[in-house]
């Protein structure tokens, strides 16, 4: 994907990530105009990760606390795409620190910081990433039991604090029928059922060719011979 060349963070990443000192290359006018260039985008960058350090956490917070006010007991950890849920109460030692999100946010940065310790300019790589991460990614979801009945969503609970909820085993697909293409129906499966997006539409006891005309529907046999004429050639 092709970044847009506006963007201060493109020009950034394009840019600046090597030294100011490499474009000893151009002239110094041009030297000039490059180096006002990054040097703003790099501000602009600052500016934003320190918007986000000083109003996410406090945000994130307040829906937290929001939350448990109105009697959320319940944290769910799961995957980024929604797999591997995991029930917790809120009080489990293994995910209580989550409701903290400034303490999350710090220990988030901090990670950051190790990541780039040793790279040019490690403030600003810090700053890139929680510009473009934008949000903690070490998000909370809370919940119910009754909320978390209800979703039918597959999950597990916690073997350390064991809250009161169901279990619920993701379906297996391994015992599906195999789905084939309709045209792929020939007599070997005369005997087998015909299931349809769920429904099942019954035994099947032949296999023929459904031709439409204006006249309806024909069901034809494969070894059956026809003639297709076309009256204006």
């Amino acid at each position: 994907m092709t970044r847009d060349s506006t963007d201060p963070r493109s020009q950034m990443r394009i840019e600046y990530m090597g030294s100011i000192s490499g474009l000893g290359m151009y002239s110094a006018a041009t030297r000039e105009g490059l180096e006002a260039r990054l040097l703003d985008a790099r501000e602009q960058i600052l500016d934003k990760a320190a918007r986000i350090l000083r109003e996410e956490p406090a945000r994130e917070q307040a829906a937290v606390d929001e939350a448990l006010a109105q009697g959320n007991d319940l944290l769910i950890n799961s995957k980024s795409d929604g797999s591997r849920r995991v029930v917790h109460r809120v009080t489990c030692p293994s995910v209580v620190g989550r409701l903290d999100r400034h303490a999350t946010w710090t220990a988030m940065v901090e990670e950051y910081r190790q990541w780039v310790q040793s790279s040019e300019d490690p403030e600003f790589r810090v700053a890139v990433m929680i510009a473009d991460h934008g949000q903690s990614p070490v998000p909370v979801e809370l919940s119910t039991k009754d909320k978390v009945q209800r979703s039918g969503r597959p999950r597990r609970k916690c073997r350390s604090c064991a809250p009161d909820v169901d279990e619920l085993a993701a379906r297996s697909t391994r015992d599906d029928p195999k789905q084939i293409m309709a045209r792929s129906l020939n007599e070997r499966h005369v005997g087998g059922r015909v299931t349809r997006d769920g429904t099942d539409l019954g035994e099947v006891v032949g296999v023929g060719i459904a031709v439409v005309t204006a006249d309806g529907v024909h069901v034809l046999s494969h070894d059956e011979k026809i003639a297709v004429t076309y009256p204006n050639s």
